[in-house]
């Protein structure tokens, strides 16, 4: 995992609609997909011939931003949106690389079309007490411990950061590598002490729905309902302590009602199924798992 120090454009012009858009920018349209050149000299080489403000002007410093643009910065990666030299303006977690020729872009701001997705948890502005890189792109690891420790310290994920996050994960964990890049991703970030218990959770959360996902693999569509609430039965605890019984108590809240464990999952069945509609299908998954996370936080599991 690696966190860069983004500018999106000069004094932060284009941050808005980068926020807006769940995206951070980088100019230099005219070599198209980065991912397609083997190396920085081939990518300056493209710039030279198809770039005019390089035609008299060594391209170097630019190849080597667009190269770590396409190729060093990784899924999973933290992104600190930088206004000037001594600002931040934003916090995200990176996503995938959308060529600047792709017909689809997302980006409509001008000669800005290399994309990278991003999840963006807060737009806090913070003041750094040092001058940061002028490069468009650099990597926090080539600052001094000092200063790397520095900004980590100034963007700590906090509480207030909750929503997104929450999104983030349930929405990424579609498989047990993404929840093991998730549970890596967030092991890793730097993060407020008193929200560690959170990110735990999180956590766990990954791998139940990862597991989720895997169940309605094996099952298909319309088995997903019963083989959802049998599995959480099964593996509750691997995954997430105590949720299987706050399924059940908010499936039939009667403390004195005694069920036999096959008519408890017939209860959750029923329960899923009325709270979330639909739930058979395929693209009510996250809204299940939304759902799972608000049982998970009521119940205190």
């Amino acid at each position: 995992m690696n966190i860069w120090l983004i500018a999106p454009g000069a004094n932060a012009k284009y941050f808005k609609e980068c926020y807006e858009n769940d995206m951070i920018v980088l100019g230099w349209d005219s070599v198209g997909d980065i991912k397609k050149y083997a190396s920085v000299d081939s990518i300056k080489t493209a710039l030279q011939e198809k770039d005019p403000e390089y035609k008299d002007k060594n391209p170097s410093q630019a190849a080597k931003m667009l190269w770590d643009f396409g190729h060093k910065v990784e899924a999973g990666d933290l992104v600190i949106a930088r206004d000037g030299l001594t600002k931040l303006v934003g916090v995200g977690i990176l996503g995938d690389y959308i060529p600047a020729d792709y017909e689809s872009n997302p980006s409509k701001i001008e000669e800005h079309h290399q994309v990278r997705e991003v999840t963006w948890l807060n737009d806090r502005v913070k003041e750094v007490p040092f001058q940061l890189s002028r490069n468009t792109i650099v990597s926090l690891n080539t600052l001094d411990e000092e200063k790397q420790d520095t900004i980590k310290e100034l963007i700590k994920i906090t509480e207030d950061d909750n929503d997104k996050l929450a999104k983030y994960v349930i929405y990424g964990s579609d498989n047990n590598e993404q929840a093991e890049k998730l549970k890596n991703i967030l092991n890793q970030y730097p993060i407020d002490e008193d929200y560690e218990e959170i990110i735990k959770k999180y956590i766990e959360l990954a791998e139940l729905g990862a597991k989720i996902y895997q169940y309605q693999e094996d099952m298909g569509e319309w088995g997903l309902i019963e083989d959802i609430a049998y599995g959480i039965f099964e593996d509750d605890s691997n995954i997430y302590p105590n949720l299987w019984e706050a399924l059940v108590e908010y499936a039939y809240l009667d403390e004195g009602e005694s069920l036999t464990e096959y008519e408890q999952i017939e209860e959750v069945n029923m329960c899923l199924f009325d709270e979330v509609f639909e739930i058979g299908k395929k693209d009510y998954i996250d809204e299940q798992l939304e759902f799972l996370w608000k049982i998970c936080e009521d119940e205190g599991c």
